[in-house]
């Protein structure tokens, strides 16, 4: 008789509902094969399934450590209050960069690392390996479960800040003037418009004048001219502006603002940074000139 009932048990959990399976699947996005399995271990215990899928998650995560991740996507973290960044989240394929999973991964990896910048009132922009490490750390659950969907290594590989003109080459009433940020994204992700292939990044101070109200400056557009303008290795100041008869100088003087730097990071490839001619370091003098 106990045999018999024993039976019939494991008979019960072997036929798992496709149902109950469709409904671990939609709680946490794992494969059916791996839901259906979940279930039969969990004896149909939804949250328990859900609980074993996220720690089977997680050893999948740690065995795909130090595979190869040269794709992925470029994330633009930007803090009104404390500056610019730009994120970049790695995966083994393209494919597995542009699906919806990972671009979800990258804006809550994204979210994290803006609560990192405010929690150390803007610290956490240095970028530092240290910081990557930390982001990497309070991030791995979110990266570990995209990992067991996907089945690719996922990675967050590096932050690169806006870089500001330093004291010694920026005259200081300039560096007492307000800052406002723009960024732009190239090629931008559905589910992130923060994310994608390219990401340029403008800081501009905001000079005083009466009467001015720089809450309508379109400092994204100022970015977009710079990531469109990359190759162009002529003074941004005489460049036309996105196209029109003005040109970025022009648009500068009209808007009451000063460039301060701009950044575009194409991902994967080296940072194009762009100051004006009083933030840059002084060159070394040519020698036998004064």
């Amino acid at each position: 008789m106990l045999a018999r009932s024993i039976a019939l048990l494991r008979l019960n959990v072997a036929r798992v509902d496709m149902k109950t399976i469709q409904e671990l699947r939609f709680r946490t996005d794992a494969p059916i094969s791996d839901c259906n399995m979940a279930l039969k271990e969990c004896n149909l215990d939804l949250d328990a399934a859900a609980e074993w899928l996220r720690k089977k998650g997680i050893a999948k995560a740690t065995k795909k450590e130090g595979r190869v991740t040269d794709h992925g996507l470029a994330v633009a973290i930007l803090d009104s209050k404390h500056g610019a960044a730009v994120l970049s989240l790695c995966s083994e394929t393209d494919f597995a960069c542009r699906n919806e999973k990972f671009v979800a991964a990258a804006s809550a990896v994204k979210q994290k690392y803006l609560d990192m910048i405010t929690a150390t009132n803007g610290a956490a922009l240095s970028g530092s390996e240290e910081v990557v490490k930390e982001l990497s750390t309070i991030s791995h659950e979110i990266l570990a479960s995209t990992i067991a969907v996907l089945g690719e290594n996922i990675i967050v590989k590096n932050i690169v800040p806006l870089a500001l003109p330093s004291a010694e080459v920026e005259p200081e009433d300039i560096r007492q003037l307000p800052l406002a940020f723009g960024k732009y994204i190239h090629n931008s992700c559905t589910g992130d418009n923060d994310a994608g292939s390219i990401v340029g990044l403008v800081a501009v101070r905001k000079l005083t004048v009466e009467g001015v109200d720089h809450s309508t400056i379109r400092t994204n557009d100022l970015a977009q001219h710079f990531v469109g303008s990359s190759g162009d290795t002529s003074n941004y100041i005489h460049q036309s502006f996105l196209g029109s008869d003005d040109t970025v100088g022009q648009w500068l003087k009209k808007n009451h603002v000063k460039l301060a730097s701009s950044m575009v990071i194409p991902f994967g490839k080296e940072p194009i940074l762009t100051f004006p001619a009083a933030g840059r370091p002084p060159r070394p003098p040519v020698e036998g000139k004064q």
